[in-house]
């Protein structure tokens, strides 16, 4: 199949990205002459451990890349002891993602929501629903008009999430529904693809999700992007340099617990900053980025 790829399209370059790597492309490009380079290459504690058991053979694939550009540091020592070619710490391309899209909210959705206070728990992963759940009820003995956004990481669990969440005696709405939301909602748990950023446009402030889990939490930047202040459990070692940029700017707070968890976001909706300078650090940082992953492909 993949030689049948390369006869068809015969490209002058191969670019792979972030940690995608594919032992048998690799070999075939490799005989045809046909330059490999790695951007925004990402690799982790575990990936790294996990190659190095298999060093013989790591080290004869990716002696075959002739450039490797790294998002962060870490991964900068990584691919150099893996035995890539050409090492080189450029940055994030996630820093330079566009966040020009349709974020048009329905009207009178957005008129509900106006008289709540609202925020967001995006990207979660079992069970970190349930514990949001739990983090509501704690707020709304203190806060009136509170209703809880929860946006999935994976929608097919929405049934099964909501049937949880009523276990709690919460009332839940999904998005997509033919019924109108009703004034006493407690969650509002969106069971569709592609409209988070509409969300993170809407609300000021944002729990990410898959950071209470072993997971390594998820990007901060798109939520970033629209001024919104973050707040992510202590699992993050997949974005750790993100992180280190947030925090210096005063975006992203870290929690352990629900009682942490139910403070920073009290402590929020009363202490709301406006954050719509970071939107233009971000793009500054990701057009440099973008600039020089541009220039060691195509012009050097």
């Amino acid at each position: 199949m993949i030689n049948k790829f390369l006869n068809y399209w015969q490209p002058s370059k191969a670019i792979f990205i972030d940690s995608e790597f594919w032992p048998n492309t690799i070999y075939q490009l490799k005989k045809r002459e046909i330059p490999i380079i790695l951007i925004n290459g990402r690799i982790t504690l575990k990936t790294f451990k996990r190659w190095k058991k298999l060093s013989f053979f790591s080290k004869k694939l990716f002696n075959n890349f002739s450039l490797s550009l790294s998002s962060n540091k870490e991964s900068f020592r990584y691919l150099k002891e893996l035995n890539f070619k050409n090492v080189k710490f450029i940055g994030n391309l996630k820093y330079s993602e566009s966040e020009i899209d349709n974020l048009n909210i329905d009207n009178k959705l957005r008129k509900i929501f106006k008289t709540k206070k609202t925020w967001c728990a995006s990207s979660t992963h079992e069970p970190e629903e349930l514990f949001i759940g739990d983090v509501h009820i704690n707020l709304k003995k203190k806060l009136k008009n509170l209703v809880t956004i929860i946006i999935p990481r994976h929608i097919e669990r929405c049934l099964e999430i909501k049937k949880n969440l009523e276990k709690k005696n919460l009332k839940v709405h999904l998005h997509e529904s033919a019924k109108t939301m009703k004034p006493n909602t407690d969650i509002y748990l969106v069971n569709a693809y592609g409209i988070t950023k509409k969300f993170y446009k809407l609300c000021n402030n944002i729990f990410l999700g898959g950071s209470l889990i072993k997971h390594g939490g998820q990007n901060p930047l798109e939520a970033a992007r629209y001024g919104c202040s973050i707040i992510s459990g202590p699992n993050v070692q997949n974005f750790k340099e993100i992180y280190s940029f947030l925090k210096k700017n005063k975006i992203s707070r870290f929690i352990r617990n629900k009682k942490t968890l139910k403070n920073e976001v009290k402590y929020l909706f009363k202490k709301r900053k406006n954050l719509t300078n970071v939107k233009d650090k971000i793009k500054l940082i990701g057009d440099k980025i973008l600039t020089k992953t541009y220039n060691e492909i195509f012009i050097k």
